[in-house]
């Protein structure tokens, strides 16, 4: 195998390449105070300083991947709250579709989902555009139903609404 070696004045530094290893060692000369020649084997391990930049990198990797899932709960959370509102609010509307059909024909309603969820309604006469004869037994209405929550900065509102046809009340006798 060839040997190569460049002399310095104080240091000198010989390489063996071999087929399985290369091997670039540091020796005294007779002139220097410099360390014992020592030959180091890429077998023996890891040296401090490569366990530190490894040990780092994964610092950052797993800082990373925490901030990113910490960023996915909330969202999650998010988008369940919102789910919860949008049931509460198609629930309601419904519940207010029945009874405006039923005859109760209030205009505003109000009321509490539960301690953080509440909501308001109204229902108005809606103009269809197209005349609507006295003799008419029906005529449409729209509700509006607003569910209202308080977020984690500010008051937070899902504003729904439907249109129905609802019976015209009978005169009273």
């Amino acid at each position: 195998m060839p040997k190569l070696s460049a002399r310095h004045e104080f240091i000198s530094f010989e390489a063996s390449l071999t087929p399985h290893s290369s091997l670039l060692t540091a020796t005294r000369s007779p002139n220097s105070t410099f360390l014992p020649k020592k030959e180091m084997n890429p077998a023996a391990g890891f040296s401090l300083m490569e366990v530190l930049v490894a040990v780092m990198i994964l610092g950052i990797v797993y800082a990373t991947l925490f901030g990113l899932m910490s960023g996915s709960l909330k969202n999650v959370s998010r988008i369940e709250e919102r789910e919860k509102v949008v049931k509460y609010g198609e629930m309601k509307l419904n519940e207010l579709v029945i009874k405006a059909r039923q005859g109760n024909l209030r205009q505003v309603f109000s009321g509490r989902f539960d301690d953080r969820h509440s909501w308001q309604a109204r229902l108005d006469t809606y103009d269809t555009g197209e005349e609507i004869t006295k003799s008419s037994p029906y005529f449409v209405v729209r509700i509006r139903l607003s569910v209202l929550w308080s977020g984690t900065s500010q008051p937070n509102h899902y504003d729904l609404e439907t249109l129905t046809w609802v019976r015209k009340p009978s005169p009273a006798v």
